[in-house]
């Protein structure tokens, strides 16, 4: 009799627990069921938006993957599209960096271009200066051969007008000496209190060390240029140019007056720079 009851008892009890479980799984069965059928209706929608998932704007996938992450209705596809979303914006960040760098390295070569840019410029008006002065020689050397051809197309004229002049009277030589000693002296006192002035250039100064880079006169390499002011200096280059003036403010330098030779002596009257750099030009005296 007991032991008809406990199987009774057992068959219930099973019973039961079959019902439970079964209450249980088929709920979870089927939620499970519907949010598949969810997941594949909205990869089936997903479909007629694919162009945006893969548009080469970064901005227009990063709206896309907002957009699904908060109207998707499954939480595991809203985890794969917030993950999604983690991962535009990882390579937005990314990508602007990379941007940073390129416009700074953009930026430096600009900027050693447009230093390279000043010393081309710089190099070219030398070459300028160069070329001019070439023409000018070269000018000279052909006037100087013109010249010398001239003398000798005319050689025979001269040596007759040679010959003509020996045979002047004493008189007239006596005459002529007598005008020579009254004339060359004037000239040569004339000569002697005659001074000249332009525009020379002295050399580089630079105002952080307030010290002379280059120079081209006797200067003592220490002191503001204005220092040489109403002295006297001595050429030290092979050559120094006179003009009429400093360079204009576009670098073209003036005409080309005299040239002083190693050793001449000049007086400084004034000194100025140019455009407001360290190339120091000087009016002088001599």
């Amino acid at each position: 009799m007991e032991e008809r009851q406990q199987k009774q008892i057992s068959g219930f009890v099973r019973f039961l627990v079959g019902t439970v479980a079964v209450s249980i799984v088929v709920p979870l069965l089927n939620w499970q069921i519907q949010s598949r059928e969810v997941e594949i209706k909205e990869l089936e929608q997903l479909g007629k938006f694919v162009e945006h998932a893969l548009n080469e704007n970064i901005a227009v996938r990063q709206r896309f993957a907002e957009y699904f992450a908060t109207v998707s209705r499954s939480e595991r596809m809203r985890g794969r599209w917030h993950k999604y979303k983690s991962v535009l914006d990882k390579e937005e960040k990314e990508t602007k960096e990379k941007v940073e760098r390129l416009e700074q390295k953009k930026n430096e070569l600009v900027a050693q271009a447009e230093k390279r840019l000043k010393e081309v410029e710089l190099e070219l008006q030398k070459l300028e200066e160069q070329k001019r002065l070439a023409m000018e020689v070269a000018k000279k050397e052909k006037i100087k051969n013109e010249i010398v051809a001239k003398q000798t197309s005319f050689k025979e004229a001269v040596a007759q007008r040679a010959r003509l002049e020996e045979q002047l009277s004493q008189v007239q030589s006596e005459i002529k000496n007598a005008k020579a000693e009254l004339v060359f002296p004037i000239k040569s006192t004339f000569a002697a209190i005659r001074k000249k002035t332009g525009w020379v250039y002295l050399g580089e100064f630079d105002d952080e060390q307030q010290a002379w880079v280059t120079a081209y006169f006797d200067i003592p390499t220490k002191g503001d240029p204005k220092e040489v002011v109403q002295k006297k200096l001595s050429v030290t280059a092979a050559s120094i140019n006179v003009r009429t003036g400093m360079p204009s403010v576009f670098g073209s330098f003036r005409k080309v007056t005299d040239v002083l030779n190693q050793g001449e002596t000049v007086e400084i009257l004034e000194v100025a720079r140019w455009q407001e750099t360290g190339y120091v030009w000087a009016r002088v005296r001599y």
